[in-house]
């Protein structure tokens, strides 16, 4: 972070990734957290600094908000459940992206769900885009036992060839950035 504290390609810091999505040792993460915004205020960077609310948990929710310069969240849900929690982030008056969405077989979808998003003025930032090493196009809990698999894919945008696994979502993407 130092030294990019200044770069203008950095558009914001996320500083850790889910510190409440865990069941062990809430406690020790919530105390790194702190300290990870204490250091990163130290650098002072250009960029805002922000970590994503993490829905459900409401203890850690009250630290993101009042320390993130940007409100950052997560939300794999259908249209209706991710407007709402959408709305509920907008309550803050700040910028706000969604660092982590899709997931198409709840019906979040680039279709459903981002024209919504541009309405709202809120970024968003889907977590798959080629498919390859990190495997996102299969669902949370599948096995590699159970290859091929053959069903919707939940995130990844392109075949690892960078073809598109879905045309329109394609279009859609360039149509809603113009």
């Amino acid at each position: 972070m130092q030294r990019h504290k200044d770069d203008p390609r950095i558009l914001f810091w996320d500083l850790y990734n889910e510190p409440a999505n865990t069941l062990f040792q809430k406690e020790y993460h919530f105390k790194l957290l702190k300290k990870v915004f204490a250091w990163a205020r130290t650098i002072d960077p250009s960029q805002p600094i922000t970590t994503g609310i993490y829905l459900p948990d409401m203890e850690i929710n009250p630290f993101l908000i009042e320390n993130s310069d940007i409100i950052t969240f997560h939300c794999y849900a259908n249209p209706e459940y991710t407007e709402q929690q959408t709305l509920k982030m907008l309550q803050y008056g700040r910028p706000v992206i969604c660092t982590e969405w899709m997931l198409r077989t709840q019906n979040s979808t680039i279709k459903a769900i981002m024209p919504r998003f541009k309405e709202l003025h809120v970024g968003s930032i889907i977590w798959g885009l080629v498919n390859g090493k990190t495997q996102t196009h299969l669902p949370w809990g599948h096995r590699p036992e159970d290859l091929p698999y053959t069903g919707v894919w939940q995130c990844d945008i392109f075949r690892g060839d960078f073809t598109p696994y879905d045309p329109t979502e394609i279009d859609l993407i360039r149509q809603l950035t113009q």
